[in-house]
This record gives structure tokens, C-alpha cells and sequence, in this order.
């Protein structure tokens, strides 16, 4: 992976200086959420997913990074369809600011590696089961 990685970063910069002169991100904070994310996912190495986490931990941009610990978590709880298949990051609608985004990313990330696990989830621990799709389906 290194091998694969190694020379994005040289070609990520050059693309961060052709942009300001320099190596600041600064100037994402003013863009738009999805434009500031699309700014980044052009460059050659980085996907939808890192450009999101870079804008929300850097700029507390409102964009939740979908990982797979967040999509497993959201489809078993019933925040997203089960049926979605792509792990694409999203604007969230509402009045969702940036501290509750970042909150709520870290806390699935947090849940899905230590109750809610893909082989076997611990649901007898879980402090969201009782409203767990995946452990009650009848669960609201």
C-alpha cells in the first residue's frame, strides 16, 4: 500500500499549490460542504470518504464520512436503508452542526469496533439494542 500511496502525496501537494501558492486548506473552509469535498476527491489518491474526514476534523465541516463501522451501524439501527451499498459520505439535512457531526461519526466509529461488531455483534451489552433494528425488527 505504500508503494500506491507514496507518490500521491508529492502529487496531492502540487495540487494544493497550484490552487493558493502554498499548502493550506484554508481556503476549503469557504467553500460550500460538497464542492470543498469535490475540490479534494479530484486529486489522485483521494477518494469521497478521506476528502469528508479531512473536512469535518480539520473545519468541522458538516459532512458525515461513511466508513464501514458507520454504514453497518446506521443499517442495523435503522438510520439508513440496509439496502444501500455504496459507502458514500453525506451532507446531513437538518440543523446538524458541526459538533454533533463530529460526535455522532466518532461515536458509530466507537460502537461499531466495540459492541456492534460485523461476525458478532455483542447485542446483550449493546445500550441501543432495545431500539435495534437488527437485534428487535420491530424496533422503532
Amino acid at each position: 500500500m505504500a508503494n500506491q500511496k507514496a507518490p500521491r502525496i508529492p502529487a496531492a501537494l502540487s495540487a494544493l499549490r497550484a490552487n493558493g501558492g502554498n499548502y493550506s486548506l484554508d481556503f476549503l473552509a469557504a467553500k460550500p460542504p460538497l464542492e470543498a469535498r469535490d475540490w479534494l476527491a479530484a486529486i489522485p489518491g483521494i477518494g469521497k470518504k478521506t476528502a469528508s474526514v479531512v473536512l469535518l476534523f480539520s473545519f468541522g465541516t458538516p459532512l458525515m464520512p461513511v466508513d464501514r463501522h458507520v454504514l453497518r451501524v446506521s443499517q442495523r439501527i435503522g438510520l439508513i436503508p440496509r439496502t444501500r451499498t455504496r459507502t458514500r459520505p453525506r451532507p446531513v439535512p437538518g440543523d446538524a452542526g458541526p459538533e454533533q457531526m463530529y460526535e455522532a461519526h466518532v461515536s458509530l466509529i466507537t460502537h461499531g469496533r466495540r459492541t456492534c461488531h460485523a461476525q458478532r455483534p455483542d447485542c446483550e451489552h449493546c445500550p441501543v439494542a432495545p431500539r435495534c433494528r437488527y437485534f428487535d425488527p420491530k424496533a422503532e
